[in-house]
This record gives C-alpha cells, sequence and structure tokens, in this order.
C-alpha cells in the first residue's frame, strides 16, 4: 500500500476516481511503480454519505509486490474517512456521523493503537529524520507509517502456535 497526498478526486457516475499527480515509489526497494489495473474501494465520508473510490494498483517491476495507491483522505482497513475517525478519537467530537458502537469501536481501535503512533513517529525521527508538527494530524501520523511500511494489519501480526 502506498499513501499519497498530492490528488483530485474525479466523480464519474457513481464512482470517484482517484487522480494521482505524484510518481509513486515501491516503498520495499524505492523504485518506481507501474499501474497494472484499478481497485474499487468502499468509502464512508464525514457527512456520512457512502462512496466508491477507484484507486490504482500499482506493482514494482524491481521487487514484484503489488500496492495500491490510497489517498490520504482514509485509513488504510477502515470505511470511514481521517477526518471522522480524527474527529473521534482526538477531538472527542460527540456529533459525528457514525453509530454509538461504531463510535465505541473506532475508541477501542484508538487506545489499542495509540501507542504504536507515537513509537513508530519518535523511531521515524530517529532513524531518517523525519520531522513531525508538536501536534501532528493523524493525516500526517497515517501516511508516514504507511509509507515506511509500519502499518499494522492482521497479515503482519504473528500469532503463537498453541
Amino acid at each position: 500500500m502506498v499513501m499519497i497526498s498530492n490528488y483530485n478526486l474525479e466523480c464519474v457516475g457513481d464512482k470517484i476516481f482517484v487522480r494521482s499527480k505524484e510518481n509513486p515509489v515501491c516503498p520495499v526497494c524505492f523504485s518506481q511503480l507501474k499501474a497494472i489495473g484499478s481497485k474499487r474501494r468502499n468509502g464512508i465520508l464525514q457527512n456520512g454519505v457512502k462512496q466508491i473510490f477507484v484507486i490504482r494498483r500499482l506493482k514494482c517491476e524491481k521487487c514484484k509486490p503489488t500496492h495500491h495507491e490510497l489517498p490520504d483522505i482514509f485509513v488504510p482497513f477502515k470505511q470511514y474517512c481521517v477526518d471522522t475517525i480524527e474527529a473521534i478519537v482526538v477531538n472527542g467530537d460527540k456529533s459525528a456521523t457514525p453509530s454509538l458502537s461504531t463510535v465505541s469501536r473506532i475508541k477501542c481501535w484508538w487506545r489499542s493503537i495509540k501507542m504504536y503512533f507515537s513509537l513508530i513517529v519518535v523511531s521515524l525521527y530517529l532513524k531518517y529524520e523525519v520531522e513531525f508538527p508538536a501536534t501532528p494530524s493523524l493525516k500526517q501520523v497515517i501516511r508516514a507509517l504507511v509509507n515506511s511500511l509500519s502499518w499494522r494489519h492482521k497479515r503482519h501480526l504473528t500469532m503463537a502456535s498453541p
């Protein structure tokens, strides 16, 4: 997965196409990525409207993995946009669109991942001298984590065998 921040959203029918203005680079070997197709991704915007986004599938010709080009309005593996999630977890916004059970799940996810985010931000500073503002936005932190291959998801978590 590659997170981009320089893009246009183009509405065609009931779909929104993400048109990147960036030259994507493989986060594994830092070579150029080639577009090999597209994928539909469901997303729920801050006003609660469900949309279908079309994002590019990219392949590194050097080291061979396939990546998805995700705009920075999303949190990987979450349906709600980053602004909604940030309003819930950072600002404690009770006027957010999701249901109470969804808000509760988002807060639980945030409590479980907040320390990891903090440690990765420090690690990125120490290892690559990536500087963040005193209070970085969730969007900035997520983009840095994804593009440094530090985003945790179920496929990368190892489970102890019984």
